[in-house]
């Protein structure tokens, strides 16, 4: 049985996803190359967009910049 899927909680946290991870980068100063931090930045903007809240708490709780 197929639930419904809600796609504007997908691209709402698709877009904070994509945004977060390529503005990390940018304020890293580019550590890689930016056809890489693209794909990480859409990878990352992926997965919470399927998981969403749930991913959003591992990723905060495990992903220490500071």
């Amino acid at each position: 049985m197929m639930t419904n899927f809600d796609w504007t909680k997908f691209w709402l946290h698709f877009g904070f996803g994509a945004i977060l991870v390529f503005l990390i980068n940018l304020a890293q100063g580019f550590s890689g190359s930016i056809v890489l931090i693209i794909i990480v930045a859409l990878g990352v903007g992926v997965v919470g967009g399927i998981y969403g809240d749930r991913f959003w708490r591992w990723f905060l709780r495990h992903i220490r910049w500071f």
